[in-house]
């Protein structure tokens, strides 16, 4: 089977379900009077006698590096036409763009485009940039849906990504990283850790979707734990959005630079102290300042408040001192 017929099969699964939508927005109820004079219960909207689509499904893995865009292909080394010069061509009109889920059931994200707003410039007019697989096997070019005018846009999907790199699709996407071994897929060297659910994370290759391995198996206990000391704390939100700011965090966003593996992913305040003397008399709960918090991944948090036998403690400092005093009694003996 051919690279071409394995994509094809795969992303042939969403039909029914892009048919659906699209009869949702290209199809429409007739008047009364067309009922009653011309036999028509539906009818299509701005469409042609014999309208042609477009559709493109990537994989979920793609959709929090690539979710504001869409990609055409552009060049091929053989010389055989591309999608966007057949577009230019005239052929097709309209331009169904898409995203699959994690678990590739049904989409997770879509956008319906129209071909014709496209051609009503030269490509040159289009802002875009030039892509190329790891391969040379073929050049694309990436535009992004913020730069095209309102009417290309005929529908899209509630969820949509207003950006490229705006908000994480959910709260499954836990980190983006860059390896030093490349996909063995696609070449690539961006890499996503996706929540793949009962405490497994899953690394996937960012640009194709591949499967790499599993990375971190989480003790739910512990992450309840964790989830609960965060929904416990009082953390003043000016000082909240002064220090997720200055890691790069959007105002009311989470997505920024882990202060510890320096990882983009969303992050969460970590307490580096939690009182104001050393006997611990003085709890600093709803008054602290931007130098007693870190900004740090999810499993930074997580690694600071439990011990190596797995047990979740509330405050990292009695951690420390407990295994301290361990080992310090292990040394002398």
């Amino acid at each position: 089977m051919t690279k071409w017929k394995a994509d094809k099969g795969w992303s042939d699964r969403f039909i029914p379900e892009i048919k659906r939508i699209l009869g949702e927005h290209l199809i429409g109820i007739a008047s009364d009077e067309d009922d009653q004079t011309m036999n028509t219960d539906l009818i299509t909207l701005t469409m042609p006698d014999r309208g042609r689509i477009g559709c493109r499904v990537r994989r979920f893995a793609a959709l929090g590096r690539f979710g504001g865009e869409f990609t055409i292909r552009a060049s091929r080394p053989s010389g055989t036409k591309t999608e966007l010069q057949k577009i230019y061509d005239g052929w097709g009109d309209y331009f169904f763009y898409g995203f699959s889920n994690q678990e590739e059931t049904s989409l997770a994200q879509w956008v319906l485009c129209d071909l014709d707003v496209m051609r009503s410039r030269h490509i040159e007019d289009w802002d875009f940039s030039e892509q190329k697989n790891p391969d040379g096997s073929a050049g694309f070019y990436a535009f992004k849906l913020t730069d095209m005018p309102d009417d290309f846009i005929v529908a899209k999907s509630s969820s949509f990504a207003k950006n490229r790199y705006g908000a994480p699709p959910d709260d499954r996407l836990v980190a983006k990283r860059m390896e030093s071994n490349p996909c063995p897929k696609c070449g690539s060297s961006h890499y996503v850790d996706v929540n793949a659910g009962n405490g497994k994370i899953r690394r996937d290759c960012d640009e194709c979707g591949f499967f790499k391995d599993w990375t971190k198996m989480v003790d739910q206990n512990s992450e309840q734990e964790r989830q609960n000391m965060i929904d416990s704390t009082n953390i003043p939100t000016k000082v909240r959005r002064a220090v997720m700011s200055a890691r790069g965090c959007n105002p009311g966003g989470r997505t920024g630079r882990c202060q510890d593996c320096e990882t983009v992913a969303p992050l969460e305040l970590h307490h580096l102290t939690y009182y104001r003397d050393a006997a611990k008399m003085y709890p600093i709960d709803g008054h602290e300042t931007v130098d007693d918090l870190a900004a740090v991944c999810r499993y930074c948090h997580l690694s600071k408040h439990v011990d190596v036998n797995g047990e979740f403690w509330r405050d990292p400092q009695e951690k420390d001192s407990h295994w301290q005093s361990y080992h310090d009694v292990m040394d002398k003996d």
